[in-house]
């Protein structure tokens, strides 16, 4: 249905575009053509005649060569606000990942925290250092699974 709208209203831009451009050329060839020379009333109605058809003509011929670039550029900006949103949304998918990743490690180092614990009242801290090694591999493997 819009189509059908568009392409009426394309058309009957068109045939009132080209029935002012005809009645000035009209106006314009009797003017100088000779037949209202004679009268010089009916010279002055139509130059006054002419004067306000060629601002039709023009508006006409303005809206015309105007219209194409401005379709364009309307074309281009659509396109390109399209591109933004797509972007936006990407983003907050990213965003939406990145922060369900930063979670998921934290519980990972939070777990590995409480597997390590806390070290004995009794002072035995070397125990305790002799798991560093087990607990350095365990955060170098959930980087890499992170990563």
């Amino acid at each position: 249905m819009n189509c059908i709208h568009s392409s009426l209203k394309d058309f009957m831009t068109a045939f009132i575009a080209v029935a002012i451009m005809l009645a000035t050329g009209y106006v314009f060839f009797n003017l100088y053509g000779g037949r209202a020379e004679a009268a010089d009333a009916a010279y002055q109605r139509g130059m006054q005649l002419l004067q306000i058809l060629l601002g039709f003509a023009g508006t006409v011929v303005g809206f015309y060569f105007g219209r194409a670039p401005a379709e364009k550029q309307a074309n281009e900006a659509q396109l390109r606000a399209n591109q933004a949103q797509k972007d936006a949304a990407n983003a907050q998918t990213e965003g939406a990942k990145a922060q369900d990743a930063k979670a998921r490690v934290l519980k990972q180092v939070e777990q590995v925290a409480r597997d390590l614990g806390s070290p004995p009242s009794g002072g035995s801290v070397l125990s305790h250092a002799a798991q560093a090694p087990q607990v350095a591999m365990r955060l170098n493997e959930i980087i890499r699974e992170n990563s």
